[in-house]
């Protein structure tokens, strides 16, 4: 094995320093913003498990006797679901319509959105419209909340599925 000289050697602890003093620096050197001194942040974040796409066929005495007894469910239902169609607006601009597909190879779980919307600091009137049915036109769910948000702030919009409404938090 050979040998380093002195001069390998105090070239590599000031490499060694070099690379440490680097680490230092970046640890808690430049902090990083992400929006602005004057914004506030809106997250939208959505898993909805939407009506099923064809309602449930409830079984004549009939049709369960022609089943095997381990089949004989008195109702018959599709387990595909309907599209989440999400609209939000702020101070009546509207900023996001989206269409969110359920989940799963037959469909049949939750409907999922997530945004990120920078909005000026400020009172704003956040609106949010959700359809989770097959009817053409309207919205199954809305809510309407006037909200401070100081600089910096995040403000979370979700639903909750138990209360059936929209939280703002």
């Amino acid at each position: 094995m050979k040998t380093m000289t002195p001069l390998q050697i105090g070239g590599q602890i000031v490499a060694t320093a070099a690379l440490l003093a680097g680490v230092a620096t970046f640890a808690s050197g430049p902090g990083y913003r992400y929006f602005g001194a004057d914004e506030a942040l809106v997250k939208l974040s959505i898993t909805h498990a939407t009506q099923r796409l064809e309602a449930c066929h409830k079984r004549s005495a009939e049709e369960l006797a022609k089943l095997p007894p381990n089949m004989r469910a008195a109702n018959q239902c599709s387990r595909e679901r309907v599209p989440m169609e999400l609209v939000i607006d702020v101070d009546g601009r509207r900023l996001m319509v989206a269409v969110a597909q359920p989940a799963g190879l037959s469909k049949d779980s939750a409907s999922s959105i997530y945004r990120l919307f920078r909005v000026p600091a400020g009172t704003h009137t956040v609106a949010v419209h959700m359809r989770e049915s097959a009817r053409p036109e309207g919205y199954d769910f809305t809510a309407e909340k006037v909200v401070d948000l100081k600089p910096h702030a995040v403000l979370v919009v979700d639903f909750d599925d138990d209360a059936a409404a929209f939280r703002f938090r």
